[in-house]
């Protein structure tokens, strides 16, 4: 079902922005390198997406970044939230790293942009986290620079990608489509 959604997806791209630029995907054995590097577990939707490209410039403002670019932003911006993980989901060698892990939880959560939007003032960037729903914000203003929206969800990432690039629609309807689709998602969230 992933993999249909990212065809979709790139037909979509490629008629949007025939220009676009795609780069290839990382071998599993590539991602597996990473994460080891890293020391993270990417989600498996995250896995299939990097698998399926690394990466794609729509235009110089507009783009998804690749996986090392992604990790890079999320370290520049820790998750603006406090948010501890039941030590049961937590499997330490030591001590020393439960100490860390519950003295600095923002850092042990893996949060990946995956479209960046730099074309108006401010930069918006709509990102995938692992966490579980009720623990995950809608979105965060870093400054009047920056806001970033989270999903825990890829698919919910891929549809608001489709909705804004297959609507012709002005700003404001946008906007609009935008922050029903919000609503909706905390009205779930309030629903759990």
């Amino acid at each position: 079902m992933l993999k249909n959604e990212l065809n979709n997806l790139k037909s979509i791209i490629k008629e949007r922005y025939p220009n676009a630029k795609f780069e290839n995907g990382l071998s599993r054995k590539d991602i597996k390198l990473f994460e080891t590097e890293k020391k993270l577990k990417i989600p498996q939707d995250l896995f299939d997406f990097y698998h399926w490209h690394n990466g794609v410039k729509m235009s110089e403002f507009y783009y998804i970044p690749s996986l090392n670019e992604a990790y890079e932003i999320s370290k520049q911006h820790p998750l603006p939230f406090l948010y501890k993980s039941r030590l049961a989901e937590f499997q330490p060698s030591s001590e020393e790293e439960i100490d860390r892990f519950l003295q600095s939880p923002n850092e042990n959560i893996a949060w990946f942009p995956l479209l960046v939007d730099k074309s108006k003032v401010k930069t918006y960037m709509n990102s995938r986290v692992e966490m579980p729903l009720n623990s995950v914000p809608s979105f965060y203003n870093y400054d009047e620079n920056l806001t970033i929206f989270f999903f825990n969800s890829l698919h919910d990432i891929l549809e608001l990608l489709k909705l804004n690039m297959t609507n012709d629609a002005s700003e404001m309807g946008l906007k609009g489509k935008f922050k029903k689709f919000l609503s909706d998602v905390n009205s779930l969230l309030n629903s759990l």
